[in-house]
């Protein structure tokens, strides 16, 4: 492309190009920077979606975690409701305890259902940013394919009017209108 824009510089120059070749460069320059926008779009939208998957991977293990204090704190319910059975003399006290032991469970169970709800909420955000990626994936390959094509006709508007010199070279003094 370098090559196309030096010889249609040359062109210009030379006077052998006209206004609309000064135009398609400038298009062809345009497109240019989109796209290198696009891409750099893409690649911000990857590292945001490296973070996403980073955080909600962070709070599974966080809800994992819940999950097996909450089993933890079952089983500790369990194990003092034996102890009501055997200890009747001390109901009173082991009923506050288990009473302040079910307060926490709950807590902690809401706590679990908080952070399953970020990390479905993470997981969604993640999912509208792949498809997000994909349609900016998929506009940068139709520009691709309109720079393709811009560059071709650029490419054979420089052959045309390099074609052009050489006739009117040729012609020498009858081609100077040419």
């Amino acid at each position: 492309m370098e090559l196309t824009v030096a010889i249609v510089a040359g062109l210009l120059a030379a006077g052998a190009i006209g206004a609309g070749a000064f135009a398609l460069r400038r298009l062809l320059r345009a497109l240019g920077q989109e796209r290198r926008r696009a891409c750099a779009a893409e690649d911000e939208l990857a590292r945001v979606r490296g973070e996403l998957r980073g955080a909600a991977d962070a709070i599974s293990r966080h809800v994992a975690g819940l999950g097996r204090g909450n089993g933890r704190l079952s089983e500790r319910n369990d194990a003092q409701a034996s102890a009501l059975e055997q200890a009747a003399a001390s109901i009173g006290e082991l009923v506050g305890s288990v009473q302040r032991n079910t307060d926490t469970a709950r807590a902690t169970q809401r706590v679990a259902g908080e952070a399953r709800e970020a990390t479905t909420k993470g997981i969604d955000a993640a999912t509208l940013v792949i498809a997000r990626m994909e349609s900016i994936r998929e506009a940068t390959g139709k520009v691709t394919e309109i720079v393709g094509l811009i560059d071709g006709i650029a490419f054979q508007t420089n052959i045309l009017a390099l074609n052009a010199a050489v006739e009117a070279a040729r012609a020498g003094e009858q081609g100077r209108g040419f």
